[in-house]
This record gives structure tokens, C-alpha cells and sequence, in this order.
């Protein structure tokens, strides 16, 4: 807020054109706010890269100015604490930006669901028809379970991403046991299998495991899953795949 004296001045259309102005500043969003320059260089490549803000409170508002180097970056508001926040980068970047507070914080009154976390620029799968495999019946060791009933060693599930990985394995079965699956990637006919990754299942166990498998880059690459150790019935694998590159 502008307080100006007003009432000493004698000419009615200054007094006048000063009220306007004031009236004008006053009603501006931004000149309501409490916000800080910084001007940052990050040497490379951080998960969370910490930034001393040096405010009174959290800041909640960042309004960036200038990106010099790799611009895939983004601000971890969730993160922010009393003292500091935090960015995660993939790169040498330097970045001059605002940070604080507007006085008057607006939220959407129509949309209270909390919508997952998902950084910019990336893509999250499963991509259609999905990456979905199936073991029907009961099986062993050795088994390669099957997409949309071809072995997935034959045909597997295409990737369509040049710089995918795998993020996320679920599964689901009828009978509870102890069985490994592992994740292989071929370009069709087996053609340059190579294991991913083994994932070992617990009887009883989480129906989802984090991983983070990269996939190795091809024009043609198919994802493939296998029962490696262990007995299931009627077995469903899902995988779900992120990327940021088709």
C-alpha cells in the first residue's frame, strides 16, 4: 500500500491525478507482496539443490526472470522450509528469479483433488495398449509370460520413449508365493535380449516395488518379463514407464 499526503495540496486536479495514481498502485497484485532478488548459479546436475532465502517466513510464490544454460529445472515448493528452498536441475544453469509471497493467496474453489507430483517435461505410462504381461494357469520357472497372449520374448510391448525407464512394477496373483520376475528388452524375436532387472516378490508382500531401470536406448526396443524363480497361478505383471524424450 502507497499512503500519500493529499490533503495539502491547494490545486483540485493535481490532488485529483495523485488520488488516481494512488487508486491504481494500490489496486496492483504484485505491489502487495513481499519478494526477494536472487540471482543463482548451479554447477551441474542436483536432486535438491538448496538455496538460503534469508525471509521471515516460507516463501509460496516464485516469479522467475532469466534462465542462462539448462533450462529443465524446477522449484520442490513442498520442500520449502523456514530457511531454505530447494530445485531440482539436470544441468549448469544460472537463474535470476523472485521469491516470497503475494498478500492475497488465491485458490481454485472448484478442484480440491491433490494431483500427483510429475516434473516438467516428463511423460508418465503405461502407453496403450500398456505394459501389461499375463502367466494364465499355473507356471515355473523359466515361463515367459505373454502380451495379449504372444510370449513377451517374442513380441514384447514397445517403448516409445528414447529415454525411458521403468519406475514402477505391480503385480497381482492368485495363489500368494515367493517367485522373481525379470525384465528384459529385446527388438523382437529375441533379437538382442538383454536383462533389466530382477525383481524378487515376498509372499505377502507389496503388490508394487519402486525400481529405476533405465532402459537402453533403441529404434525398435520391446520390454519383455519372464518368471525367473518360483510357482504362480494366473499371474498379472504391470510395468509403468516414464520418460521425457519419443
Amino acid at each position: 500500500m502507497i499512503d500519500l499526503i493529499l490533503k495539502d495540496i491547494e490545486d483540485p486536479y493535481i490532488r485529483e491525478n495523485f488520488f488516481r495514481l494512488t487508486e491504481f498502485i494500490n489496486r496492483q497484485v504484485f505491489f502487495d507482496g513481499d519478494f526477494k532478488l536472487y540471482d543463482v548459479t548451479i554447477p551441474g546436475e542436483f536432486n535438491s539443490f538448496k538455496i538460503r532465502h534469508g525471509l521471515t517466513f516460507i516463501p509460496v510464490d516464485i516469479i522467475m526472470l532469466s534462465v542462462e544454460g539448462n533450462y529443465n529445472l524446477y522449484f520442490r515448493y513442498k520442500d520449502f522450509d523456514k530457511d531454505n528452498m530447494y530445485l531440482n536441475t539436470e544441468g549448469p544453469v544460472r537463474l535470476r528469479f523472485l521469491a516470497g509471497k503475494l498478500k492475497d493467496q488465491t485458490r481454485n474453489q472448484f478442484n480440491t483433488k491433490t494431483l500427483p507430483f510429475v516434473a516438467p517435461g516428463d511423460i508418465v505410462g503405461p502407453a496403450s495398449p500398456g505394459f501389461v504381461y499375463g502367466a494364465v494357469g499355473d507356471k515355473v520357472a523359466g515361463f515367459w509370460l505373454t502380451s495379449e497372449g504372444i510370449p513377451s520374448n517374442v513380441v514384447g510391448v514397445p517403448v516409445l520413449f528414447s529415454n525411458g525407464r521403468i519406475v514402477q512394477v505391480a503385480f497381482g496373483t492368485e495363489v500368494e508365493a515367493d517367485y522373481t520376475l525379470g525384465i528384459y528388452q529385446h527388438e523382437g524375436n529375441g533379437l538382442g535380449l538383454t536383462e533389466l532387472a530382477q525383481v524378487p516378490i515376498l509372499f505377502g508382500g507389496d503388490k508394487r516395488v519402486e525400481v529405476n531401470v533405465p532402459v537402453i536406448a533403441s529404434t525398435n526396443v520391446q520390454l519383455a518379463v519372464r518368471l525367473l524363480s518360483g510357482n504362480t497361478r494366473n499371474l498379472k505383471v504391470s510395468l509403468v514407464l516414464k520418460g521425457s524424450e519419443i
